[in-house]
């Protein structure tokens, strides 16, 4: 299995006073996703480096902030998202899901725009919504799919007799299945995923744990900032430390 991380180079800035990022972790032996939505200049030497390179749209994290929303141009943005595959040659994207925000015919346009532009197949992602028709559908098309709407919880990671309905339904159609957002090291190793992408490590940051490998598992851990004039430092430290956990344990996904 394959564990792409997630908002690695949308963080670079946050170790920069100690390193740079690629002198953290070994991108030739990592598998990288990031969003076009927190794309800038210089992000292109870190997706070159990677192993292997994902791009998603970004359309999850525009439609999750309210600013963004109300003033979205879908198809000018897809216009970017295409022109940057187009011009950076990224041949793995994924597409724009907004069907469930701004309805069947965007997303239709918009998909019809990627193609044109990019001359390419975007990845396709599946919501619960669609069923398992079309589902069926989409992995005899295509050799590599997505599962969508885990994150925002549209579907449940518990759900376990969903996921291995999809995944042999995939199996049997003979598409590989990648887990957007699928995140928690316990249901990456519950579920035969072909791919995932997680971003936990970040929560080393946001809520001050720290991140273990084990050999088998992430374990998290709770520690105290004491000193409330050290909490950036205490930040970015348990962020470095967790990378370099998660590191390890995309390594050992590499052998299931």
């Amino acid at each position: 299995m394959k564990l792409f991380l997630s908002s690695v180079i949308e963080h670079s800035i946050d170790f920069e006073h100690v390193d740079k990022l690629e002198n953290l972790i070994d991108f030739s032996k990592n598998y990288i996703l990031q969003t076009f939505y927190n794309i800038k200049t210089g992000d292109e030497k870190y997706q070159e480096m990677s192993k292997d390179f994902l791009m998603d749209s970004g359309a999850f994290s525009v439609m999750n902030s309210k600013k963004q929303a109300s003033v979205f141009n879908a198809l000018e943005y897809t216009k970017k998202y295409g022109k940057y595959i187009k011009e950076r040659n990224i041949k793995s994207f994924i597409e724009l899901d907004i069907d469930g925000v701004f309805g069947i015919q965007t997303y239709i346009d918009c998909l019809h725009c990627l193609q044109d532009i990019t001359g390419t197949e975007p990845l396709r992602v599946w919501h619960k919504r669609r069923g398992i028709n079309y589902w069926n559908e989409l992995t005899k098309k295509f050799d590599r799919v997505c599962i969508g709407g885990i994150a925002i919880k549209d579907i449940s990671l518990d759900d376990e007799n969903l996921f291995n309905l999809l995944l042999s339904i995939a199996e049997k159609n003979n598409c590989k299945v990648h887990g957007l957002g699928v995140g928690s090291a316990k249901y990456i190793r519950k579920y035969n995923f072909d791919s995932v992408d997680s971003a936990a490590w970040l929560s080393s940051m946001r809520f001050g744990k720290l991140h273990k490998f084990d050999g088998h598992e992430v374990n998290t851990y709770i520690t105290d900032e004491i000193n409330p004039e050290n909490e950036r430092l205490a930040r970015r430290f348990s962020g470095i430390y967790a990378l370099k956990e998660w590191e390890k344990f995309a390594r050992y996904c590499d052998t299931f």
